[in-house]
This record gives structure tokens, C-alpha cells and sequence, in this order.
């Protein structure tokens, strides 16, 4: 097939002969198809698609802008924003300078965003925003909803969400705690909202883990508090008809693990202790001790390597299990209790997290004869080893600090816990703003964080955008959850701090002073 040149072209579409020229009528007539020509075009194109002066006025819409609005004669940043003035992250200026194509792509767990700014001429711009879930490109098609690979997506989106959840309930709780001094029975109830959101963290970090989407960090502790101090909380909320029996070593042996994973391993296994310990009198023994393994006695699990071990043990006197039961009792959602009493994801987890821990667990039982989950972990290297720390108060400062994070609540509570230690801080919800007002006082601020998932601007974008003002400005990443980022790229890409929310305050705050303080060394 023979192209046509643009000469050629315009001839094909815009024929004009010398009666035209010569024809005030039909010169009309040509310019209004050419308009409805260049409209067809327009109209054609994927997104929403604007033709504008450098003021921002829009000349010509597509079909898309139309339909939000975007009419000949209106205001882009009218139109868009909901603003009286043009946005002040909007890359007009630039286009127009540079005569140069300006975009970025934003990627969300659904969707990928293109935004495009084009330069046509001197004084006109084409401004384009396409959503590829609409377009159909990359977007999910219905037939695809119900795959089991979408898991991980149904996973991730609960988890971005629930994490934000956690994150305003653990903050109002430490709000509320440090408003109370008095009165004990209040303090003590926060102090089992934090408990149990803090499970409800670990959880949601396991679940993310499962997908291959975080790393969680190891560190050597000492496991009999922590076995201790769940036991405790657990055995108050145990049915009058059971009785808990505890053996817990006190030595200050070391295994290298998360403190609230060993509560979660803890929690679901008894809670299935207690469902089937239905029979009066029911007896539950939990018992730790050291323990060094043979060659002969770790032959059975792959994972363990004969030396010293951690051998957990947790005895019922339940309806125990047949064979067939016992070989899937690791299976999620494998059950064959009554509906509603299933052992859900608890036992699935428990055993990712002993896999994790490079430890193993054994599982014995006889119907009417109870069960007996043993678990064994490896104690920590001697060059592994760590020495426990007094978790002190939180430190404070007087510095500036630029908090960014698109939900309300959180920007509010993190500004305000914060400020209680003394910082300066100035909270923003839209990372455009945000970019904006460090452009034009970049000196200001001595520490950034920022969320990562924001509507058309990335965390990432942002702090890129920060360090070309401002290259040696410490930024802290703080995330819910985001597919696009994790702790190796954040820190190649300049973040100083890398952290998955929900982050206790106190937390955050010791890690803000820690920067701020090698700053100045």
C-alpha cells in the first residue's frame, strides 16, 4: 500500500479548488469539515484527550473530556481540579518552554495511569489522560476475575486497606495513652487494642510474605517472654472448662524469628485446641524447652540440622483426628469441623512461619485421645546473637518535618504525634502539593515521609522529584502496601528508611531521631 505525503494528505481531506478560494460559502463549508474531521480524530483517541492554550483554556475535547466536562472555553484545572488557579504541579510551563513531550505512568494494583502533555505549537498543547482499565489494554477482563492468580490480588488490595485501618486504630490508641495517666482499666484496655492490632499487623505482613511481596526482618530474641506473656493474655480469654498447665524455661536462649509470629503460631494453634476440647475437664499443656537434636532425630525434616533446638510443645486433651484429617490439617481452609469452626488459614500460617524460621513441626494425635503439636527451632549463632534493649521513652527534636500521606486520618495523626515530641511538621494529603510548597522553601524541611500508594503521583515520583531540588534531604518511605516498591529499591532509589505500616509511633519516632542525628554527625 502505497503512503501518501502530507501534501498528498491534505489534498485527500481538505480539497480546496480556486471557486472555494474564491467562495466565501464554501470556505465555511471546508473549515467546518476540517473541524469535523480533526473532532472524528480527536474523538478517536484513547483517554481523555484536551487541545489547550498555554493558559490552560481548552480549544477542542474529545468525547471522554466531554463527558467529565472538559468543554471548549472551560479552565483545565477548573475542569480536572475543581480549582480557581492552575495547578501548581501542572507541566505546561515546561512543555511550552521546551517544546518537549512531558509524561509519567502511574501504576496502581488495577490500573496503569498515562498522563501525556504534548506540545502542538508556540501557544497550544495536547494534555492526555489514559486509564488502560478502561482502554481494555492492560486491564482485567471479567472472564480473568475468578482465577486463582487473582488471589494475590485480592490479597494485596485487603492488605493496603486493612493496613491503613490498623494504622489510624493504632494511633488513636497511643493518642489516647498518652492522655491517660490516671485511670489504669482504661489504659489497660488500650494497651489490648494495641495487643491485638498488632497481631492483626503480623498477620497482614505473613499474608504479604506468603505472596513473595515483603521480606520480613529476623533478629535474635529471647522466645520465653514472648511465650510467657501470650500464655497470659490467652489464658483469660480460655473457657472455664480448661485448664492451662505451663513448663516455660526461662533460659535466655536465643532463636532467630519475629516476637509476634511466635504469639500468632501460639494463638492459632490452642485456639484449635480449645475447639476441640468441648469435653469437660479439658487439660491444655504448653511446654518449652531447650533440647539438642541428633542426626537420627532430624532426619525427618529437611529443614532441621541436628544441634541445639527451642521445642515447643502444646498438648490437648481434645477429640483428637484420624489419619486422613491429620495428613491436611496444613492445607488452608481445610476443615472437618462443624461449618464455622474450620482451621481456616491458622494452621497454613503457622507452618509458613516455622519454615521461615528454618525450624520444623510434628504433629500427633488419636481420636478421643487428644493432640500434641511439637515444634522445634534453632537456636541463634553465638555471632547472631543480640543483647536486649530498654525500650525507653521516644526521643524528640525541633526540626521540620514534611509528612505526606493521601488519607486524611493518617497525615493527621502522624503530624500530631510528632508535634507532641517537639517537631515541626507539616502535613499534606496531595503529593503535588506537597512537591509545590517544598519547591518553593526546600530549605525549610530537614526530614520527608511519605506514603507510597497516592492518587497520580507515586511516593517514589515524589521523593524523585524532592531529590532534584534537593539531592541530600533524608526520605522516609512509609507504606501500607505497594507491588511497585520494596525495601531493596526504596533504599537504590535514595529513600533513607523503608517501612511497612501499620508503625507505631514511639517506633517511628526513635528511627525519625536516628536520621536526623546522623545528619549532623
Amino acid at each position: 500500500m502505497d503512503t501518501l505525503s502530507s501534501s498528498q494528505l491534505q489534498k485527500k481531506t481538505c480539497p480546496e479548488s480556486q471557486a472555494t478560494k474564491d467562495d466565501p460559502a464554501k470556505k465555511i463549508q471546508q473549515l467546518e469539515r476540517m473541524n469535523h474531521l480533526y473532532q472524528n480524530c480527536i474523538d478517536a483517541l484513547p483517554g481523555i484527550v484536551l487541545l489547550l492554550r498555554s493558559d490552560k483554556e481548552i480549544l477542542i475535547s474529545n468525547k471522554a473530556g466531554r463527558e467529565i466536562g472538559a468543554i471548549p472555553g472551560e479552565k483545565c484545572h477548573t475542569v480536572m481540579q475543581k480549582r480557581d488557579t492552575k495547578c501548581p504541579w501542572c507541566l505546561t510551563p515546561e512543555v511550552i518552554s521546551t517544546m518537549e513531550t512531558q509524561h509519567f505512568q502511574y501504576k496502581l494494583d488495577h490500573r496503569t495511569l498515562d498522563f501525556h502533555w504534548i506540545p502542538v505549537d508556540s501557544d497550544l498543547y495536547l494534555h492526555q489522560i489514559v486509564d488502560r482499565r478502561k482502554n481494555g489494554k492492560d486491564g482485567a477482563k471479567k472472564e480473568d476475575a475468578d482465577k486463582p492468580e487473582n488471589l494475590q490480588l485480592l490479597i494485596t488490595n485487603i492488605a493496603h486497606d486493612f493496613n491503613n485501618i490498623l494504622s489510624a486504630i493504632i494511633g488513636y490508641a497511643e493518642k489516647a495513652q498518652h492522655c491517660l495517666h490516671q485511670q489504669r482499666a482504661v489504659r489497660n484496655n488500650l494497651n489490648l487494642i494495641m495487643e491485638h492490632t498488632e497481631r492483626g499487623n503480623i498477620l497482614v505482613k505473613h499474608m504479604l510474605a506468603m505472596c513473595g511481596h515483603i521480606e520480613q526482618k529476623l533478629e535474635p530474641i529471647v522466645i520465653y517472654p514472648v511465650v510467657n506473656n501470650t500464655l497470659l493474655q490467652l489464658e483469660t480469654q480460655l473457657p472455664a472448662h480448661i485448664t492451662l498447665r505451663r513448663n516455660i524455661s526461662v533460659e535466655p536462649v536465643q532463636v532467630v524469628a519475629v516476637a509476634n509470629q511466635i504469639s500468632i503460631v501460639l494463638n492459632n494453634i490452642i485456639a484449635n485446641a480449645v475447639k476441640a476440647m468441648q469435653n469437660p475437664n479439658g487439660l491444655l499443656d504448653v511446654i518449652l524447652r531447650s533440647v539438642e537434636l541428633t542426626a537420627d532425630e532430624t532426619l525427618p525434616y529437611p529443614n532441621l540440622k541436628p544441634g541445639a533446638h527451642l521445642e515447643l510443645t502444646i498438648k490437648d486433651t481434645g477429640h483428637g483426628m484420624d489419619l486422613d484429617t491429620l495428613e491436611h490439617i496444613f492445607e488452608p481452609y481445610f476443615t472437618k469441623m462443624n461449618q464455622g469452626d474450620g482451621y481456616g488459614l491458622g494452621l497454613f500460617i503457622v507452618r509458613g512461619i516455622v519454615n521461615k524460621y528454618d525450624g520444623a513441626i510434628k504433629v500427633t494425635s488419636q481420636e478421643n485421645a487428644g493432640t500434641t503439636f511439637t515444634i522445634w527451632l534453632p537456636v541463634a549463632d553465638k555471632s547472631d546473637r543480640s543483647k536486649e534493649t530498654k525500650d525507653g521513652s521516644a526521643p524528640t527534636g525541633t526540626e521540620s518535618i514534611l509528612y505526606i500521606d493521601d488519607d486524611n486520618t493518617l497525615a493527621s495523626l502522624g503530624k500530631y504525634h510528632l508535634e507532641r515530641l517537639g517537631y515541626n511538621v507539616e502535613a499534606q494529603t496531595n503529593p503535588f502539593e506537597a512537591l509545590y510548597i517544598f519547591k518553593k522553601n526546600p530549605e525549610k524541611y530537614d526530614l520527608v515521609i511519605t506514603d507510597m500508594t497516592m492518587p497520580y503521583m507515586t511516593g517514589e515520583m515524589l521523593a524523585r522529584g524532592i531529590m532534584q531540588i534537593r539531592p541530600e534531604i533524608p526520605i522516609i518511605m512509609c507504606t501500607g502496601f505497594s507491588n511497585l516498591i520494596n525495601e531493596g529499591r526504596a533504599r537504590a532509589i535514595g529513600f533513607r528508611e523503608f517501612l511497612i505500616k501499620p508503625v507505631k509511633y514511639d517506633k517511628l519516632a526513635k528511627i525519625v531521631r536516628n536520621i536526623l542525628d546522623e545528619g549532623q554527625g
